[in-house]
């Protein structure tokens, strides 16, 4: 029951840090600390808590984008080799 009663601050926070994270700061767990302890009234163990899973989850996302870049230019160079796609040569720009 106490759940459910905090349902709509829970979903104000979840639209905030998508909005902040989205739009405006990467670092969105730290731009929502004060609607953390706020709104969701969380004490210094959960905020501390949201630290170090964003500390965790950031790293983790940044090697996850890293790879998949490796990954799409392996498909990409097959496929270009398997069907005869060469680069096109292109003329310097002169600023």
């Amino acid at each position: 029951m106490k759940m459910l009663k905090s349902l709509p601050a829970q979903l104000l926070i979840g639209i905030v840090i998508g909005i902040i994270a989205g739009l405006i700061v990467p670092e969105s767990v730290m731009a929502s600390l004060g609607l953390l302890t706020g709104i969701l009234g969380f004490d210094a163990n959960g905020t501390a808590l949201m630290l170090v899973v964003f500390a965790l989850q950031d790293s983790f996302g940044t090697a996850c984008n890293i790879t998949g870049d490796g990954a799409l230019t392996l498909m990409l160079s097959a496929f270009a080799d398997k069907h005869n796609i060469s680069a096109e040569e292109t003329a310097p720009v002169n600023l």
